[in-house]
C-alpha cells in the first residue's frame, strides 16, 4: 500500500521533480560558476570555477603518507603541474627548503595545527586566486575571529586612512573618528605592521599588489578575540597624536571585506544581470550590471535574455552605456564571449589554452579550445564604460578584455581585476583530509603571454584605461554622501561623448 502510494505520487509529481533536478544540474555544472556553487553562503564550498581540467590530470592521494612524505610528494606534483609557475616566477626550491622544515617540526611535535598552517602559508606564497586549501574554520577564528572596530586603507605611504568606524565597537569607544589617520600599530610603523599581517587567513591568495595590500589592511584590523593592540592616530581636523588600546571583539567576520564591497550573495532565484537608466541633466544613460555568466532558475536561457536587454537599450537610445562588472564572480566562458559579442564590430581572438597533460608528461596546446569573440546582433556601438574592480573575477575579466581597446570603450576602475584566470583541475589529497586545488592550464595570446593574469611581481592582468584615484575625497563621496563615486565618474566620461 505504501509502495503504491509512493508510486502514484511519483507518477504525479515525478516529472516536475526530475525537470527541476535536471535544470539545476544544467545551470550549475556547465557554467562552473562559483557564486551559484557557493549558494550565497558556501552551500557547496569554494569549488573550482570549472571542471574541464580534470580529464587531463590525475589527482594525487597522499593521505596514507607521513606529513613530511606527503609534503614532498605534494611539492613535486604541484611544481610540475602548476600552469603558471614560470609566469609567476615561483621560487620552488627556496619554498621547499623553508616549508619542509616547518612540516618536519610539526610532525616531530605531532602538532596538526602547525602542520596545517605550514601548508596554508606555503600555498599562499603563490599569488594566484585559483590556488587553495580546505579551510579550518576554528583555527581561522582563533587567529582572526575578532575585529578592532575599524577598517583602514593605505592612501598614504606612512599612514592608514580610517574609512569605517563602527559605533559601539572598540575603536569607536576609544574616540577614533571617520577620516582619522593611523600613524603606528602596536609599536610599529604602518608599513612594517602591514607586512607582518597574516594574509594567509584570507580565502585565497591575492594575485595583484593592490589586492595583497587590501588583504593586509583587512587582516591587520583583526586578531584573536579579546586580544589587544595599541594604535597611535590623529583625528580629522586635529594635529594632536593620540593613543588608544583596542580590543578585538567577535563579529562573525562581517567586517572582513573590501573598502567598497561589491561581492553579492547571489541566489539562483535572481537574474544574472540587471538594467536600469540613470539621468544626469537632460541625458539618459543605461547601466547594465552583470553578476555572473550563468543561467538561473528565473533566467534559464541567459543568452536570449541578454539579447532582449540589448534590444531594450536600443529602445532607450541612451547617451551611453555603463557595463558594470564589479562583483562579477565569473562563470561560463562561452556566455562571457556571447555577452561581449553584442558590443564589438569585428571578431577578435583573445588566445588559446595550454594544459598539463599527464599522458604526455608536459604542457600541450588544446587544439579544441579557441577563445574568440564574434559580433552578435543586436549590437550596441555607442560609448561604453566598463567598470572593473578586484572583485571582477574569472570570466568577468574576459568580458572587459574582449572590449578593451575599442575606440568607443573605456575600462574604468579604482583598481584592476582579480588578476587570476586559469584552467582548474589540479587536485591533491593530504593527510588530515585536506584538499589542495590548483590550475593545470593557462590562457595565452599569440605571443605566449598569459591572459588576464598578474605576473610574479604582482603587476599586470586586467588594468583600467582610466584609474580613479582612491583618495579621501572619493571615500567621503562613497561613505558619507552615499554616492557611487566610480559610477559617477563613468557617467561623466560618457557625457564627454568619447567614441561618437
Amino acid at each position: 500500500m505504501k509502495f503504491q502510494m509512493l508510486s502514484s505520487r511519483f507518477r504525479k509529481y515525478g516529472p516536475v521533480w526530475m525537470l527541476g533536478i535536471c535544470l539545476v544540474h544544467c545551470l550549475l555544472i556547465p557554467t562552473g560558476c562559483e557564486t551559484l556553487k557557493k549558494g550565497g553562503k558556501n552551500l557547496f564550498g569554494r569549488l573550482p570555477f570549472s571542471d574541464t581540467g580534470k580529464k587531463w590530470t590525475r589527482p594525487g592521494d597522499f593521505r596514507d603518507l607521513t606529513w613530511t612524505e606527503a609534503f614532498s610528494a605534494l611539492h613535486a606534483k604541484f611544481s610540475r603541474e602548476y600552469a603558471l609557475g614560470d609566469w609567476k616566477q615561483v621560487p620552488w626550491d627556496s619554498l621547499y627548503s623553508r616549508y619542509s622544515l616547518l612540516i618536519a617540526d610539526a610532525q616531530a611535535r605531532e602538532d596538526q595545527r602547525a602542520y596545517y598552517l605550514a601548508l596554508r602559508r606555503y600555498l599562499h606564497e603563490i599569488p594566484d586566486g585559483y590556488v587553495r586549501i580546505s579551510d579550518e574554520p576554528q583555527w581561522r577564528h582563533d587567529a582572526i575571529g575578532g575585529w578592532y572596530g575599524l577598517s583602514v586603507a593605505p592612501l598614504e605611504e606612512d599612514t592608514l586612512f580610517v574609512y569605517r568606524v563602527e559605533q559601539g565597537k572598540s575603536a569607536g569607544r576609544a574616540g577614533i573618528r571617520w577620516g582619522a589617520r593611523i600613524v603606528s600599530w602596536n609599536g610599529q610603523n604602518v608599513q612594517a605592521a602591514l607586512s607582518a599581517a597574516p594574509v594567509w587567513w584570507v580565502d585565497m591568495p591575492a594575485a595583484t599588489w593592490v589586492g595583497r595590500m587590501l588583504d593586509q589592511c583587512m587582516v591587520l584590523t583583526r586578531g584573536p578575540v579579546n586580544s589587544s593592540v595599541t594604535v597611535e592616530y590623529v583625528n580629522p581636523g586635529e594635529s594632536v597624536r593620540r593613543s588608544a588600546v583596542l580590543v578585538a571583539e567577535p563579529d562573525n567576520f562581517s567586517a572582513m571585506q573590501d573598502v567598497v564591497n561589491y561581492e553579492r550573495d547571489f541566489s539562483m532565484l535572481q537574474e544574472p544581470f540587471t538594467l536600469h537608466v540613470e539621468e544626469r541633466g537632460n541625458q539618459r544613460y543605461a547601466v547594465l550590471t552583470i553578476y555572473v555568466q550563468s543561467g538561473t532558475l528565473n533566467v534559464p536561457f541567459p543568452d536570449r535574455a541578454f539579447r532582449r536587454v540589448i534590444e531594450k537599450i536600443h529602445q532607450e537610445n541612451p547617451r551611453g552605456v555603463v557595463l558594470d562588472l564589479r562583483g562579477n564572480s565569473g562563470g561560463s566562458l562561452d556566455l562571457a564571449l556571447t555577452y561581449a559579442g553584442h558590443f564589438i564590430g569585428d571578431s577578435r581572438t583573445l588566445g588559446r589554452v595550454v594544459r598539463f597533460d599527464d599522458a604526455k608528461g608536459g604542457y600541450v596546446l588544446d587544439e579544441q579550445q579557441d577563445i574568440t569573440v564574434h559580433p552578435r546582433d543586436p549590437r550596441y556601438i555607442g560609448p561604453v564604460c566598463v567598470l572593473i574592480h578586484r572583485s571582477t573575477r574569472d570570466t568577468g575579466q574576459v568580458i572587459a578584455l574582449a572590449l578593451q581597446g575599442q575606440p568607443n570603450v573605456r575600462v574604468v576602475g579604482v583598481m584592476g581585476g582579480d588578476g587570476s584566470w586559469a584552467v582548474p583541475g589540479g587536485l591533491i589529497h593530504m593527510p588530515g583530509d585536506y584538499v589542495v586545488e590548483y590550475p593545470v592550464g593557462r590562457y595565452v595570446d599569440s605571443q605566449g603571454n598569459v591572459i588576464a593574469c598578474a605576473r610574479g611581481d604582482l603587476e599586470g592582468g586586467l588594468v583600467p584605461d582610466i584609474t580613479i584615484p582612491a583618495g579621501p575625497d572619493m571615500l567621503n563621496q562613497q561613505f558619507l554622501k552615499g554616492q557611487d563615486a566610480v559610477l559617477e565618474e563613468a557617467l561623466r566620461l560618457l557625457g564627454t561623448g568619447f567614441g561618437d
